[in-house]
């Protein structure tokens, strides 16, 4: 329990060793626990359901979608978590109803659909909102010329 203390201490004390050069791309730090979007001179707190990178990225459209889908994915976790918390309700409810049968079954229904939603979700939020940043990215270096863009190939 003690070293679970140190641990819960120690992580609000988190703070990237390096901090990026401020520029026109989105750059991710930790201070003091927090993961950061720099954006510039811009600095936008990253919310606990993926809040923070709509707004990081706003201005690039494709950026926005990618951010978009990267939120409601967290959104999916969270409502897995729901299921699994609502699912030994109904297992109460049948059998207390005299449908044991149906509680059991509404409850691993629910529990599987829950768990999917939860994988799901924390599979796919961070690769969408890594999709954000670097669609950010690259569209803000174009613009500035610093990058061009890929060539065509004939198929």
């Amino acid at each position: 329990m003690k070293s679970l203390a140190y641990l819960l201490l120690l992580g609000g004390c988190i703070t990237s060793g390096y901090q990026p050069i401020d520029g026109p791309t989105i750059k991710v730090v930790y201070q003091a626990g927090q993961e950061i979007y720099r954006v510039g001179e811009r600095q936008i707190v990253a919310g606990v359901f993926g809040g923070g990178i709509v707004e990081a990225v706003a201005g690039v459209p494709l950026a926005e979608e990618a951010a978009k889908r990267a939120t409601r994915a967290n959104y999916r976790v969270l409502g897995g978590f729901g299921l699994l918390i609502g699912a030994p309700v109904m297992a109460i409810v049948g059998v207390a109803g005299d449908r044991p049968v149906m509680g059991i079954l509404a409850t691993l229904g629910m529990s599987i659909v829950g768990y999917g939603l939860i994988i799901e979700g924390a599979i796919s939020a961070p690769m969408a909102r890594l999709d954000a940043i670097n669609i950010y990215n690259d569209a803000v270096l174009l613009q500035a010329g610093v990058i061009k863009p890929p060539a065509l190939s004939a198929p």
